[in-house]
């Protein structure tokens, strides 16, 4: 039904603006927000601005000029941050949209998206951000389910359900493994109000996967959250009931070695998980829980649409789908296009390729008529939408159209409005045709029901049931819970088609409720009829089952009146021990009013000590300039204390010093004494010695005289001369011994006095 797309330039942005891109994003409102070349600044580009031309629907406050265009909405406070992600989100009960800008250091900054003022809330986590997605709008229903005493399942749905009306999902990493936080903020008294501190902003920490998170994900009831880590790893978590569905989805990853890292990532109806990784590759995950086969018939979907592609015969967390798509170079950026039927898969390569995302197919590739692209974002979903690109040489932004049309003619079916010609009525027809038989297609499975017998009827009547997820109880009678339904969801391909049949025929958006009508009505009149086969046949089998039937009412009130009488007792027991309570509470109440009052002294005399408390603290405090004075003095105190100890301290080393030194003199100049004493003994027994010698001569010298006269033949001279010689010899010798003795001594007592004073020292 639908021809290749149609991709044609609109022209760069409208608007002088000399600061370089690198990323854009595209809010819900149609405006354009751009990040500069350092990542350091964001910019918001309004839709009037951006596209001047476009239809009115969308009312958003004009820029007072194009000066403040200029000036950029957010900028990095840190110097060696960048802006991560930009992200919107709503609040709940409120039109207005929220941004929210993540920088990778960990500053988060909550705007209003259609403020000129730059009125933005700065919250600063203190850690390295690697991911950012809007979290789910909760309507607090979930907050029943909490009663199993899952307190942390009990404080995000309290989160959720009271004074939350919207927040981002953030994970952050710590070099090994990756903590997904969800962060909001408690509104006070208006739910559009942004947080004004810190404090107004919660942070519940979910859940915590190893390595490194790429991608963060939410499907699109809320219910779960999906994430894609560096090395592969897809990791699944249940947000309503707070726990790891990973396993059950059989733990899904691929090899980030063999196909590169991820770069970017999409999440389709909730369980298509589309990924580009650096490597050039498109990789395609179909979450589904264990158990759970793909449908291949053509049963209305309540919740999710199906695809009708067989897995794969591999393991159960391989991937289903694996192309080569983009060579050896990077995919840059992945696009959901004409309501979730297409995505386009942009690469560093500069090519385009869409891709089917029902039949799992290459439909066709493009290439956009401009340079090369660093990065692209699509506007809405329609047949008929705008792709903004940022050139990766020059930091333009550029738009394009791209345009999907029917076979049969080269203008899309909200042309034929201006001019109708055989050919678009006959287009209409067929579509129109291709919507009646999906419609018919669905109503014929409860329609050729058999009605051979009662038993068939009842069995293909369970099977019908089973079929759209209804039950029948044990008596044969229908739930009326069970015939409450969702609206029927249609595929992407008959969503367009609604889409298209809009703008001819307006009514046509209440054909899928229509449709549901007619089933949940069909589904009734069959239950009904299958009971009345299953009842009597004639009028006295009727008047039996209504004797039997009045019989057994009889016994049962027979027994409520006894019930009635018993309760009626346990009543009475019940109002006297009111009594006894109320006058246990009367008495209780007047404890409390004494006990009131003594509070209220009490708050009054603490009120009292408080008063005193300020009043003290003011007389004791002193002024900023005081103050810094007294800190100057006691750091100069301090400084002059340290001075004063290393002075003292070296005042005693010198004392010290001066002591030793005292004390070597001294005993220096006692060795000195001793040293002249041992010198003048020295010269003593020098003398006694040459005396010694000079006794010695004068002896060889008497004897040789006395030689030469007893050769003469005097002998009594000599006798004479010998006695003589004698007795000077003897007294000579006495005086030496004498002086020997005494200089003996001497040294014996010099020697004496050196060891007493060794010792002493």
């Amino acid at each position: 039904m639908f021809a290749p797309p149609e991709c044609t330039i609109e022209g760069e942005l409208p608007l002088k603006c000399e600061s370089p891109f690198s990323s854009v994003y595209r809010d819900p409102q149609g405006a354009v927000w751009t990040v500069d070349s350092t990542s350091t600044r964001v910019f918001r580009f309004p839709r009037v601005v951006v596209c001047p031309n476009s239809a009115p629907g969308h009312s958003s406050p004009a820029p007072k000029g194009s000066d403040e265009l200029d000036q950029p909405y957010f900028d990095c406070s840190e110097e060696n941050d960048r802006v991560l992600s930009v992200v919107f989100t709503t609040v709940r009960d409120d039109e207005r949209f929220f941004v929210c800008i993540a920088t990778a250091g960990g500053c988060i900054a909550f705007g209003v998206a259609d403020s000129f003022e730059g009125d933005i809330r700065r919250v600063q986590l203190g850690v390295e951000v690697t991911a950012l997605a809007a979290a789910p709008c909760t309507d607090g229903a979930s907050a029943k389910d909490c009663d199993d005493g899952n307190e942390d399942l009990l404080e995000t749905t309290s989160l959720c359900s009271s004074g939350y009306g919207g927040g981002v999902l953030v994970s952050s990493f710590d070099g090994t493994f990756s903590e997904v936080m969800l962060l909001c903020w408690v509104s006070g008294s208006c739910a559009a109000d942004l947080p004004q501190r810190d404090s107004d902003v919660d942070v519940v920490g979910l859940f915590r996967v190893q390595g490194r998170v790429c991608g963060l994900m939410v499907d699109e009831v809320g219910d779960r959250v999906v994430t894609v880590t560096q090395r592969g790893d897809v990791d699944v978590w249940n947000l309503r009931a707070n726990v790891d569905e990973t396993h059950t989805f059989g733990m899904p990853a691929y090899l980030a070695s063999e196909y590169g890292e991820p770069c970017c990532s999409i999440l389709l109806g909730g369980y298509q998980l589309w990924i580009g990784t650096s490597k050039g590759f498109v990789i395609v995950f179909f979450l589904q829980p264990l158990g759970n086969v793909v449908s291949n018939d053509n049963s209305p979907c309540i919740s999710h649409t199906k695809c009708n592609v067989d897995e794969s015969k591999g393991s159960r967390g391989a991937p289903h789908r694996v192309w080569h798509a983009h060579g050896a170079t990077a995919v840059r950026s992945l696009l959901v296009m004409s309501l979730g039927r297409l995505v386009w898969s942009y690469g560093a390569d500069q090519q385009a390729n869409v891709w089917d995302t029902t039949e799992l197919l290459l439909r066709g590739s493009l290439q956009f008529p401009c340079g090369d692209l660093s990065e692209l974002c699509c506007g809405g979903q329609y047949l008929d939408t705008s792709v903004w690109g940022v050139c990766s040489e020059s930091g333009k932004l550029t738009q394009f159209r791209v345009k999907e049309l029917l076979f049969g003619g080269s203008r899309g079916l909200a042309a034929a409005l201006c001019g109708p010609t055989s050919n678009e009525q006959m287009e209409r027809c067929n579509v129109l045709s291709s919507f009646v038989s999906y419609l018919c297609s669905l109503l014929n499975p409860t329609s050729e029901q058999p009605h051979a017998s009662s038993t068939m009827i009842t069995a293909a009547t369970d099977e019908s049931n089973c079929s759209y997820g209804l039950s029948l109880n044990g008596d044969g009678d229908t739930d009326t819970d069970k015939y409450e339904t969702d609206t029927l969801c249609l595929p992407p391909h008959m969503e367009v088609v609604v889409k298209q049949m809009e703008q001819c025929y307006p009514a046509s958006h209440l054909l899928p409720h229509a449709v549901t009508s007619l089933v949940k009505g069909q589904r009734i009149v069959s239950q009904l009829t299958a009971n009345e086969r299953r009842g009597s046949a004639t009028f006295l089998d009727g008047l039996r089952h209504l004797q039997r039937q009045h019989q057994q009412d009889s016994y049962d009130l027979k027994a409520l009146r006894l019930q009635v009488g018993e309760e009626r007792k346990k009543r009475q027991d019940a109002e006297a021990r009111l009594a006894e309570r109320e006058n246990e509470t009367h008495e209780y109440q007047q404890r409390l009013e004494r006990l009131t009052v003594l509070q209220e002294e009490c708050e009054k005399r603490t009120a009292t000590l408080e008063r005193q408390l300020k009043s003290a603290k003011k007389a004791a405090a002193v002024t900023s300039a005081e103050a810094t004075r007294l800190c100057e003095m006691e750091a100069n105190l301090h400084e002059a204390h340290c001075t004063v100890q290393g002075l003292q301290e070296r005042m005693e080393s010198l004392v010290r010093e001066r002591q030793e030194y005292l004390r070597v003199s001294q005993e220096n100049k006692s060795l000195r004494a001793q040293v002249r004493r041992f010198e003048l003994k020295q010269q003593a027994a020098k003398r006694a010695l040459a005396n010694f010698i000079a006794t010695q001569d004068h002896i060889v010298d008497s004897l040789g005289n006395i030689l030469l006269v007893d050769e003469g033949g005097d002998h009594r001279r000599a006798h004479a001369d010998i006695d003589n010689l004698y007795e000077w010899l003897c007294r000579n010798i006495e005086n030496q011994q004498e002086f020997l003795a005494g200089l003996k001594r001497s040294y014996e007592t010099q020697a004496g006095g050196v060891a007493e004073d060794r010792i002493g020292q």
